[in-house]
């Protein structure tokens, strides 16, 4: 759009939207004060090409499978209709449990499931509690290592029901394993070697690993990842050392021809137990038979603080578990301590919300440029002491970034913030140049830029008196 204007735009037909839902502002409000967020590109890119094909015939689809509760701000939006509603279908590939992972006492673990295709279990009329399996996985053996700390004290629990879960059968089935962590995952990387390379190190461990034969196709790529990686992180690195035990580490700050070989590895099978964040939960198609979650919260810089993840944040995680084509069935565990109420109660909460917004679809869909704006304005009025609606908008329309004299982190923050809006606004200023051929006046341009913003994610989701 922006170097090849109308010439680009009137050959469009068709415009997909695929995870059309991470629209949705993810409460990333570091990545949006920075014009970082994925969730403020995607309505930027998005509100602009919808709005532009508006004067052509081209067909609009956005597609979701996790947008239960902004489904219908979704389709208001792409069909610029405010009383537009989606297309719905109850079909699932596989049968999604949520469960519980008790760690007790004395190394035992119990499995409480919960949920099943978003509606709450119960056993038949009259009996009490949910579906169990009393005795799930062997008892965790002795460790030497220091695991105090209420998240620490997880990790032996995690790792060796990970182990035990991602293990070659005797009939040669296997499943893939994800364990899902929201930050840091350096510290859980060096826990696992640890217990593998140290505390385990004596003991027999469960057979989730063997490294491909020779003669095997597989060979190649597996071969292929282990050089990239010491050549990347080195020999002695927690990736390369995790990777020979058969674990893949993924992280954000992979490089991507590694990033894309370790998909490859985990595509062909021959690892089957990932360590990850988000940046593959979200950003690469690979369903695990079973996604295990250490922890419901992740540390939000701008509160200074652990914040729970979102409903909306939930539900696309246990969303990745299921293996269209390879099984009938995914499960995600929450590992639930003995020693940890905070956990069981984050738990409850979100796998309520889940069975709410499956009964209501009742759901807070919110926009990342309402909430920039939002943002800038809050600031403002911290800093200014003024509560008056028109003079913030005046200001809004006559300040620039660098007429601010930064004496403060709130003035710090408000230039951040207003330098990002200036981003948007100015992508979309550039291509509607392009698109028209010809210098538009200022009140042409002020009209295009109006039809964009009402066009935005925003005026469907959170509205406010600024838009």
């Amino acid at each position: 759009m922006r170097f090849l204007g109308s010439w680009f735009r009137d050959r469009i037909s068709l415009v997909i939207i695929d995870e059309a839902h991470k629209v949705n502002f993810d409460q990333d409000w570091p990545s949006l004060q920075k014009a970082e967020n994925r969730t403020l590109r995607l309505e930027s890119i998005g509100t602009r090409i919808l709005t532009y094909l508006d004067e052509t015939e081209s067909r609009i689809m956005a597609l979701s499978a996790v947008a239960s509760g902004i489904d219908d701000a979704l389709a208001q939006w792409v069909s610029n209709n405010i009383e537009a509603t989606p297309e719905r279908t109850p079909y699932r590939s596989t049968r999604q449990l949520i469960g519980r992972l008790e760690c007790l006492p004395g190394g035992r673990f119990k499995v409480f499931y919960d949920l099943m295709d978003g509606d709450d279990l119960e056993f038949e009329e009259g009996v009490e509690g949910k579906p169990f399996v009393p005795t799930p996985l062997p008892a965790l053996p002795p460790t030497t290592s220091d695991w105090s700390g209420t998240q620490k004290r997880f990790r032996p629990y995690l790792f060796w029901a990970a182990m035990h879960l991602a293990q070659r059968h005797e009939n040669r089935q296997q499943h893939a394993v994800l364990i899902s962590v929201t930050q840091r995952i350096g510290g859980y990387a060096k826990d696992f070697l640890t217990l593998l390379e140290s505390d385990w190190a004596g003991i027999e461990k469960p057979n989730f690993f063997v490294p491909p034969d020779i003669s095997s196709p597989e060979y190649g790529v597996w071969q292929n990842c282990l050089k990239a990686c010491e050549d990347y992180f080195s020999s002695q690195s927690r990736e390369y050392r995790l990777l020979q035990h058969g674990v893949v580490v993924h992280h954000g700050k992979m490089p991507g021809p590694l990033a894309r070989l370790l998909v490859k590895v985990i595509e062909a099978g021959s690892v089957r137990l990932v360590l990850a964040t988000s940046t593959l939960t979200e950003g690469v198609n690979l369903p695990f038979e079973t996604v295990l979650i250490p922890n419901l919260r992740r540390y939000d810089e701008g509160k200074k603080r652990w914040v729970r993840l979102t409903p909306q944040e939930f539900n696309n995680l246990v969303g990745r578990a299921g293996r269209p084509g390879f099984g009938t069935e995914g499960q995600s565990l929450v590992l639930v301590g003995f020693w940890d109420n905070r956990q069981r109660g984050d738990y409850s909460y979100l796998t309520g919300e889940l069975v709410k917004r499956k009964l209501n679809e009742a759901g807070l869909a919110q926009s990342p440029l309402a909430e920039l704006i939002a943002r800038i304005e809050q600031l403002w009025r911290e800093i200014s002491g003024s509560t008056d609606d028109r003079e913030f908008q005046h200001w809004l329309e006559t300040t620039a970034p660098l007429k601010e004299d930064l004496e403060s982190e709130e003035k710090t923050d408000l230039v951040e913030s207003l330098d990002t809006l200036d981003s948007v606004l100015l992508s979309a200023i550039v291509e509607l140049k392009q698109i028209a051929h010809e210098e538009l006046s200022a009140e042409e341009m002020e009209a295009r830029l109006r039809r964009i913003w009402q066009h935005s994610y925003a005026r469907y989701a959170v509205m406010g008196h600024f838009l």
